[in-house]
């Protein structure tokens, strides 16, 4: 746990809720542990052995937006899909967060994979979660995750 390198994040993420990136630093300081746990527990399913073994990419999808649009209406992807759009974000708006992530765990590639999956989840959380972009949301987002 590192809280002074989570409150220095945390401030610069106030003064500018749009440093989206900040978000990541505060959660790796504050995680401990349970981003390892996290993975442990990942294994165990049947999903994220597929995941590791196969290296998917959870941003592949992200990114496909004809895929999403024609997916079911009221479904998480169409949601996704209708916040990126009316927000005019881009899945690709949190691919350096999630690359300097797995650059930090690049000895356990495992990890790394999990890691930038949590990372590219981000936006799906907003969507799931229905908190906002301003500085209140991004904060409960933060507890959230």
């Amino acid at each position: 746990m590192q809280p002074i390198k989570a409150i220095k994040a945390i401030t610069r993420l106030v003064r500018n809720p749009t440093h989206t990136h900040e978000v990541f630093i505060i959660i790796r300081a504050l995680s401990g542990s349970d981003l390892q746990k996290g993975l442990s527990r990942f294994r165990t399913t049947e999903v994220g052995r597929s995941v590791l073994k196969h290296r998917t990419q959870l941003m592949n999808s992200l990114r496909n937006k004809t895929r999403l649009a024609e997916l079911p209406q009221n479904r998480l992807g169409q949601r996704y899909l209708q916040f990126i759009n009316e927000q005019g974000l881009s899945a690709d708006g949190l691919v350096e967060a999630s690359e300097e992530q797995a650059d930090a765990l690049e000895a356990d590639s495992d990890l790394a994979l999990f890691a930038t999956s949590q990372s590219d989840m981000h936006d799906l959380w907003h969507v799931l979660t229905e908190y906002g972009r301003d500085e209140l949301g991004e904060a409960c987002l933060l507890g959230f995750t």
